[in-house]
């Protein structure tokens, strides 16, 4: 019996734990759409996908200039169409003209690691490509309504 409530308890809390991220990565979308996008800060939309086993799927995005070159990035992604994961991500970037060169890790925690990002934004497109352990890919978002880049944007 102690077993059974035990897994009824760690259900219910990673339950609680997704609906809780999903709704402050929902809030953060909503407060990001009400202001206009500054340089890379603001709103962002397109895929991800896994260059290890193929995998696709949306990816919202929301960058947030923490300092001249740092920018705090939360990602919400959709896996196997109906699954949403949610994750911050701290970047550090360099400007090169019009596009700013990201960079950044984030801890997963088991079983996932360390993810590894390296990529470009301009005001209009954002390319990543990731790196872990299991996987690697890339992400491609555009502004909403933008086309998503299919290649990192490079400099002129």
């Amino acid at each position: 019996m102690q077993i059974r409530s035990l897994a009824v308890c760690l259900v219910l809390s990673v339950i609680l734990q997704a609906l809780v991220g999903c709704s402050n990565f929902d809030r953060e979308w909503r407060d990001a759409g009400r202001q206009a996008p500054e340089g890379i800060s603001g709103r962002w939309q397109g895929e991800w996908k896994s260059e290890s086993d193929g995998h696709t799927g949306a990816l919202l995005c929301v960058i947030r200039q923490t300092s001249p070159a740092t920018y705090d990035a939360s990602f919400n992604a959709t896996y196997a169409g109906i699954f949403h994961f949610t994750t911050d991500a701290k970047l550090t970037g360099t400007r090169e003209g019009d596009i700013i060169h990201l960079s950044g890790e984030h801890d997963l925690g088991w079983p996932v690691g360390v993810f590894h990002y390296d990529g470009a934004a301009t005001p209009d497109q954002f390319f990543t490509t990731y790196s872990a352990k299991a996987d690697h890919g890339y992400f491609a978002l555009a502004r909403p309504g933008g086309t998503p880049p299919t290649t990192r944007p490079v400099a002129p």
